[in-house]
């Protein structure tokens, strides 16, 4: 956008909700928020700007997180159940490992460079004991969670938050010239 062109046309507030959007990988986020205030519209070719970043609010069920992790390759693991409650998803795995044990972990999120939603690990066991090597295995298999590139706006991720049946991420956005001009 050049500095002398024009603003031809404004809007006061912008409010965009996109439900259950497949990303490339196959994860749904369920819903998908975009807000920002006071955006400008110039004309041919078509290009938007917001004097300051907008707001992006995405929340993501634990339906839709088991059925992605259902499809990625876990290595060892044979069977793999999830739920959530305020900050910490439970997993129940199966594992293989010379025999098959069951594996209990609780995990965190946090997020990672404004561009990753990393799991880490809380608490585990199997057999009584902590099995920190297999549980770092799937936990490495599982993250990254989320990453900005998996959706077609420029996002910063600012805070992640694990609540009973669902993530919800919340970060910010910025209208850039390469994805708004033509």
């Amino acid at each position: 956008m050049s500095k002398k062109a024009r603003p031809s046309g404004s809007a006061e507030k912008v409010s965009i909700r996109l439900d259950y959007v497949k990303t490339p990988p196959g994860l749904i986020i369920d819903s998908l928020s975009i807000t920002g205030d006071r955006i400008s519209i110039f004309g041919d070719p078509f290009q938007a700007s917001l004097p300051k970043p907008g707001e992006v609010v995405a929340r993501i069920s634990q339906d839709s997180i088991a059925h992605f992790l259902g499809y990625r390759d876990l290595g060892k693991v044979e069977e793999l159940t999830i739920s959530f409650s305020p900050g910490v998803i439970d997993i129940e795995a199966v594992v293989r490992v010379g025999v098959s044990i069951s594996v209990e972990v609780q995990c965190g999120l946090k997020v990672e460079s404004g561009t990753k939603v990393m799991a880490y690990v809380k608490s585990a066991k199997a057999l009584g004991l902590a099995p920190t090597g297999v549980v770092q295995k799937i936990i490495d298999d599982i993250n990254p969670l989320f990453e900005t590139s998996m959706i077609p706006i420029p996002v910063t991720l600012t805070e992640v938050e694990v609540m009973h049946e669902a993530v919800e991420l919340r970060g910010t956005f910025d209208l850039p010239e390469s994805i708004v001009g033509g």
